[in-house]
This record gives C-alpha cells, structure tokens and sequence, in this order.
C-alpha cells in the first residue's frame, strides 16, 4: 500500500468515525461543555468587584471557574470515548479499570497537564485578560499593585516567597485531601481536591512562567553569559574567515526558524499532538507508572536508572540486607510525596505521547490536517459572526462578545473532542495490535481500518513521499490557524476625498479641508518650538453626534515610509483628539509633520480610543494628496494657525 493511500485511508476513516460519534452524543457533550463555560463566566462576574480587596479570593475564584471549564472538556471526552469504541479496544483489566475510576480522580490526574497544554498555545493568558478586563472595569485605578492579576506576576523577592508560600500549602492541602478521599470514599474530599489542585495548576503556570522569565533575565546580566557571547562572536569571526556569507546564513537560517519555522511547528504540529496525548491521559490508557517501570527494571527488560537501582537492590537483598518496617515506611512516604505527581501525572502523559508518535506518519499527518480543520470551525464562526454585526465600542463588544463566544463554542468542541477521542482510540488499537501476537495483530486488523506502525527501514521513496505528503499537511494546518486567526482588530470604513462615512450609526465624520505650513501659530500665539524644516501638514475633521456618545476619537496619519512599508505619523500638538458630545457637531483641526516629499498618498485613521481589546470601527480617509497636490501644499506652506476645537448643535 502506498502512502498516499494510507494516508487517505487514516483521513476517511478518521472523518466517518468523527462524525458518527458527534452525531451520537453531541446533546450530552454540548450539556457538558455549556456547563462549564457557564460556571467560567459566572466565576469571572463574581470576582470583578473584588479583585483589588481580595487578590487571592479572586484567584481562588477564578481558578475555579477556569478548572470547571476543564474539567467540562475532560468529561466530555470520557462521554465521546464511549460511542468511539476506546473501552473495547483496551484490554479487559485496563478497560475496567478506566472505566470504573471515579471521575473526580480522573480530573484531578488530568487538570495539571490540561492547564499546562491550556497555556502553551495562550489560553491562560486570554483568561488572564478576561480577568485584567472584568476587574479593571470595577476599579477606579486600572493598575493597581494589589490586584489579583498583579500578584500573580511577581516581581519582587516578597512576593515571590508569597507564591513560593501558597504553591507550597495548596500542593500540601491538595495531598491531604486525596489521601482523606482515599480513605474514606466520600467524593467532597475527592471534590475538594479536584479544585485546589486546579487552584494550585493556575497559579504555577501563572506565578512559575514570571520566575522562570526572571531567571532568564538574571542568567543575561551574569558575566557567564557574557562570554558565551564573545564566544559566539569569536566563532562566528571563524566561519566568516572561511567564508564571508557563512554568518549571514546562519543569521537568516535562525531568523527563518523562530519567526515562521517554529511558529508553524507549534501551532499546525504540536497542538494536536499534546492534545491527543491529554486525552490518553484522560481516559488513563496505556500508561506506564513508575512502579511499572520498577517493575520492569525489575526484572531486566528496562534500561536506564530503575534498572540500576534494581540491580542495586537485589545485590543487598542476596547479601541479607534489607531494611526496618519503620525506615521503609518513612522512605515510602517520602517518595510518595515527592515522586506521586511524576508517577501519575508526568509519567502517563509522556507515554501517551509516546504511543501518538508510535502510529506512523500516515495517521499523524492525517489527524493534524483534520484536527486543524476542526479546529478552525470556532474562531471562524465567531470571526463571521462579529463581521456581520460589524465594528462598535467597547462596552458593546463587552456585553456581545460572550453569546458570540458561546454559540461558536457550541459550533466547534463538539467536533473537536468527538475527534479526540476517536483518534486516541485508532492510536491505542494500532499500538496494541503492534504489541500483541501475530494472530490478534491479524484479527484486530481485520476489524479497524487504521494498520498497525511499521517496522523495518522504508524505501528511499515511501521515505521521500511520506515526508512530503506529512510536510504538506502541516503546512495547510498552518495555513488554516493562520486564517483562523483575526484578520484585523478594527472595522476599516473607506472614505474617498471629500465623501462623508458614519463612524457608529448616527455619527458621521468627515474631512472638510487640508492646510500646510512651516510654523505653528496656537491660541493666537505663534510657538517658536513648533518650527519645521520640514512641513505641518494640518487636516480639518468633522464629526457630528447625533445618536450617542462614543467617547474620544482619535486620527493619526499613516504615510509610506521610507522602506515602502506604512509609517504611523504622530502630532506633534495636543489636537488630534475629537470628544464629540452628544447633539454637537465638532470641528478640529489635527496637524502631522511630514518630510515635503512624503505627503503623496497618506491617509489619515480615526478611531475610538479604547483601553482594551474590541473589534471597534475605524474610518480612512483618503486625503487625495496626489503628486500636484503635494508640491501646491508645499510651495503654499507659510505660517499655519491651529485653532480651538470648534462646537454647534447640530443640524
């Protein structure tokens, strides 16, 4: 079989199973998802007044409600796992164990991963700035130093012996907790430890990556690191003596890999394949603990450290030696404090990832293109449907944007998790059947689609073609998350020359004339200090408020810079602001400092001011400032007068 044809056999075998298991659970998974988004935006509500007199409330809130949401997704796997046949696909010990495992111990084993992968692709620093939103709007001073966003970003050696502090006693009361759970079965120990582990998760991924940035900082000021670079420069200095070009190759060689390479890698590759290793863990599949590995280490058939120690172990025990009762009981615990994360976090997920790997390129470029597919549906449906309601203010954006969140969430997890768990239970069956004996290889085989990895070495041009074909699907995953990215921030509105554009409804705005000069003359008052050798390129705006207000608008001048590329002009006076109020028409004039050769072809960009983030109208103008047009503006410069802002009822 050529690889094209598995490959395509893995795209339509993983499509048709998607869809069936979608179609069979979708009302549950949709329960479930709306859930816990629901109980993350009451969460995010609920902390917004007490953000700046209670930090860690907030944080313990909004952890929360950030867990909820998780865990809404890890349920909705385990349901998705049912109709995709995962449970019969395990061996019978494995699947009654997976299936009988109290779900609160499934989220507690799978939040830490599932917040670490949340992170790595910006889905803990959108929640960090829904937080920063919800709080700021409450407060009076938006950059508190005692706020909850701000304390989870330490700076000082204070407060990160505080996050030091609270990591420590919510990893202690989160151990607890289980161990309470454990012993006596009942699930509010189980629940509680569920949400201190997820407060404990937010916090290192929050507190952790700040320190982690600092040690960077702290590791570039030390001397060490300043001769690693003359060392680099001295190494560089060799290969240019060899060859001149060599260092700039090398230059754009590493320019190429973190500014396109790896941001490909990442979003098109490493996204689905840590999601689809989340989502073993979530079933708890095919995991190998650390007791297992001792075991094997054991019994020979494990390289590495558990081997050592094995051997290590067995020549005491053929000497007579062995330990008390007391100080095994102390070891034993001591180990299951600090190795119990490892073993059944860290551990399981890294053999997850290890059986993903395992399938073969045929399945992984197929499910990376499809998961990219599936992927885009969401940010797509929320991109079209805030296209249609078109650009407006931030406070709109403030109240719309949930219902849209929710309804393209609605559109778009369903999909994507169906197709999590269908191809974790391709990848388990095609790992199992590479495990097992001929005869069950064959029979299993016969009944899935998906054929089990390879081994052996490939031909030159199986080899040349299932790298180019895995190629060409990460390549179009990256090009469907770059489309699925918002295209733009703002809602451009054209404006020929003299044409009149509504900034909202009911708020025209247009240019009523162009002005240049050499010198400014304010208030009355020519400025010495606003003298140009150069030229003051002044544009008079109108803008009437007939429906609303909307606040302070600012215009800036965009221009062609040197290079070719669009250069932002700023003015150089306090007037490039319109505060048109409500039933007033305002005339102001705004003034740019341009190079006299550099007016052709500028436009000028208003749009309201806005602290955060909104996808809000922008109008651009086109001041028709043509090549006959620029030389009459520069000829006609002269001293030019930069008038109040002007007001009248408007008409």
């Amino acid at each position: 079989m050529s690889f094209a044809r598995a490959w395509w056999g893995q795209l339509t075998d993983l499509t048709s199973q998607t869809l069936r298991v979608w179609w069979q659970v979708l009302p549950k998974i949709l329960i479930a998802w709306v859930s816990g988004w629901l109980v993350y935006r009451v969460a995010l509500t609920l902390t917004a007044p007490i953000q700046e007199t209670h930090p860690w409330l907030t944080v313990a809130i909004f952890s929360c409600g950030l867990v909820t949401q998780l865990a809404a997704i890890i349920i909705a796997i385990r349901i998705a796992g049912q109709p995709a046949g995962l449970w019969e696909t395990l061996p019978a010990r494995a699947a009654a164990i997976g299936r009988d495992e109290p779900l609160l111990k499934v989220v507690s084993l799978s939040l830490l991963p599932f917040v670490g992968v949340y992170s790595v692709f910006n889905g803990i620093n959108e929640a960090t700035y829904q937080l920063f939103v919800h709080g700021a709007l409450e407060s009076s001073t938006v950059l508190n130093p005692q706020s909850a966003t701000t304390v989870l970003d330490p700076t000082t050696a204070r407060q990160r012996l505080t996050i030091g502090a609270v990591l420590v006693a919510s990893y202690l009361l989160r151990r607890g907790l289980e161990a309470a759970a454990e012993r006596t079965g009942r699930w509010a120990f189980g629940l509680g430890g569920a949400l201190v582990e997820g407060f404990f998760s937010v916090v290192l991924i929050f507190g952790g990556s700040r320190m982690l940035g600092d040690l960077g900082i702290w590791l570039r000021e030390r001397v060490f690191y300043g001769w690693l670079l003359e060392g680099k420069d001295w190494l560089l200095g060799v290969l240019a003596s060899l060859h001149i070009a060599i260092p700039a190759f090398l230059s754009w060689a590493w320019q190429a890999w973190t500014l396109h390479l790896w941001p490909l890698i990442t979003d098109a590759m490493l996204a689905p394949l840590l999601w689809l290793a989340v989502t073993g863990l979530v079933f708890g599949t095919y995991t190998l603990s650390a007791a297992e590995l001792w075991e094997k280490g054991r019994q020979g058939g494990f390289a590495g450290p558990w081997s050592r120690r094995s051997r290590r172990l067995a020549r005491l025990e053929s000497r007579g030696l062995s330990a008390s009762r007391g100080s095994q009981t102390v070891v034993l615990e001591f180990v299951e404090i600090f190795v119990g994360d490892l073993e059944a976090r860290v551990i399981p997920f890294v053999q997850s990832l290890r059986h993903v790997l395992r399938v073969g390129l045929p399945f992984m470029g197929a499910f990376i293109l499809l998961y990219s597919l599936v992927s885009a549906i969401q940010p797509l449906s929320y991109l079209l449907m805030r296209d249609l309601i078109g650009g407006n203010v931030f406070a709109f954006w403030f109240r719309v944007q949930p219902p849209l969140d929710l309804l393209s969430g609605m559109l778009g997890e369903p999909l994507r998790i169906s197709l999590l768990a269908v191809a974790m239970t391709l990848t388990l069956s095609a790992v199992q059947r590479s495990d097992s004996s001929p005869a069950a290889a064959a029979h299993q085989q016969a009944q899935l689609a998906v054929p089990p990895p390879t081994r052996g070495w490939p031909s030159i041009g199986q080899l040349v073609s299932a790298i180019a074909l895995t190629l060409a699907c990460i390549l179009a995953a990256g090009a469907l998350t770059k489309a699925s990215d918002s295209p733009a921030d703002t809602d451009l509105r054209w404006a020929a020359p003299g044409e009149t554009v509504d900034l909202l409804a009911g708020q025209p705005m247009r240019v009523t004339g162009l002005d240049s000069g050499t010198w400014l003359e304010i208030r009355g008052t020519a400025s010495p200090g606003l003298v140009t050798e150069a030229i003051f390129l002044g544009i008079d705006v109108e803008m009437t408020s007939r429906a609303r207000p909307v606040g302070s608008i600012r215009c800036e001048l965009r221009a062609a810079g040197r290079d070719g590329n669009p250069l932002v002009v700023e003015s150089p006076v306090d007037g490039h602001f319109l505060t048109p109020q409500l039933g007033f028409t305002e005339r102001v004039r705004v003034v740019f400092e341009r190079p006299v050769d550099g007016l052709a072809g500028s436009r000028l960009h208003c749009k309201p001011m806005g602290f955060y983030l909104a996808y809000e109208p922008e109008v651009v103008f086109d001041l028709g400032i043509d090549e006959a047009l620029q030389t009459q503006l520069a000829s006609n410069a002269a001293g030019m007068v930069v008038p109040d802002p002007q007001f009248e009822v408007a008409r």
